[in-house]
């Protein structure tokens, strides 16, 4: 086999590894508070996988320049897959989780990989649980990185960004413990703060923090803030940083009316229809006399028996609208 085929079987090799969802950590269920093995573990056998390619593919002059290219792209999976691993979605921060440095011991003054240090100060990447550190365990991934002098800062350029849409930023922070409690944490993105001189605790805690795009490319940074006031060290840590675009809620329909059916009045059919007036005037009695109008517009024709003139008590008579069937009284 051809020293570019090999590195090019390496390379596939790598991807089908990097990409199952044991490797991404599809079925592993985090939590902010406690460690995660599956996902430690996943990201170092993949860093062994890579390192492993990397010493096989480079054996002979003839297969080394494809055997670092294989490798490269091996790292790349690897990144990709991290981060997805970490938060769920896809990160535009590279290398959030600070796990693609390999450092022996506890701990290695190095910039992490994909990040960038302006100017001086110093830069540590951390293993959980290192007791030099304060044994503090961030709950996701092999490492966390430290920021030790104030002033001194990580930078890095996001790109993909859409302007106008709106991301969430999330970021766990801790402080050494033991040496005081006036550390402090500052993140710009794109040159606004938008989490601004954060206390952090003694144990790892997310921050989260929604914001809007103004431009497709931008520069995050997250600065050591602490104030110079003679303690004898100043070191924030953080881990898990990622950016992701926020989900944007579904179009709200109005809803649905059903249509109103209407049902026709039967009438009898020797019965005419009957226009009823909205202000029907009183009927008046031969005599003068108003009969009493109810609260609807009665049908029924002298229903209340006041439009017969009597004298005394009483007195035989069909009452005036009604019909009489049968003998009365006063005939038997």
């Amino acid at each position: 086999m051809s020293a570019m085929a090999h590195a090019a079987a390496q390379s596939l090799a790598c991807e089908t590894t990097l990409g199952s969802p044991q490797a991404r950590g599809m079925s592993v269920s985090r939590d902010s508070s406690h460690p995660v093995e599956p996902s430690r573990r996943s990201t170092k056998s993949g860093v062994d996988h890579c390192l492993t390619m990397l010493v096989r593919t480079t054996r002979t002059p003839a297969a080394r320049a494809w055997g670092w290219v294989a490798t490269a792209v091996c790292m790349a999976h690897l990144m990709s897959a991290t981060s997805a691993q970490q938060t769920g979605c896809n990160n535009l921060v590279v290398n959030g989780g600070f796990e693609l440095n390999t450092i022996a011991g506890g701990f290695a003054r190095v910039i992490p990989t994909g990040w960038t240090r302006p100017g001086l100060g110093g830069i540590v990447i951390v293993r959980q649980n290192t007791t030099d550190w304060g044994g503090l365990d961030s709950g996701s991934g092999l490492f966390y990185v430290g920021i030790q002098s104030p002033d001194t800062e990580l930078t890095q350029s996001i790109v993909g960004l859409s302007v106008g849409s709106p991301y969430t930023l999330r970021i766990k922070m801790a402080e050494r413990p033991g040496f005081g409690t006036t550390e402090r944490i500052t993140v710009t993105m794109g040159g606004v703060t938008i989490l601004a001189n954060i206390d952090p605790s003694t144990a790892f805690v997310e921050h989260t923090v929604a914001f809007q795009a103004t431009a497709t490319t931008a520069t995050l940074q997250i600065r050591n803030t602490t104030p110079r006031d003679g303690t004898s060290d100043f070191t924030v840590f953080v881990d898990d940083v990622s950016i992701c675009a926020a989900p944007t809620a579904a179009p709200t329909r109005p809803p649905t009316r059903s249509p109103t059916t209407r049902i026709p009045t039967t009438q009898s059919p020797t019965s005419a229809p009957t226009t009823a007036d909205p202000t029907p005037a009183p009927t008046l009695s031969p005599t003068g006399q108003s009969n009493t109008p109810i609260d609807c517009t009665n049908l029924v024709t002298n229903g209340n028996f006041e439009l017969n003139n009597i004298a005394g008590g009483f007195a035989y008579a069909t009452p005036i609208g009604w019909t009489q069937l049968g003998e009365s009284d006063n005939e038997k």
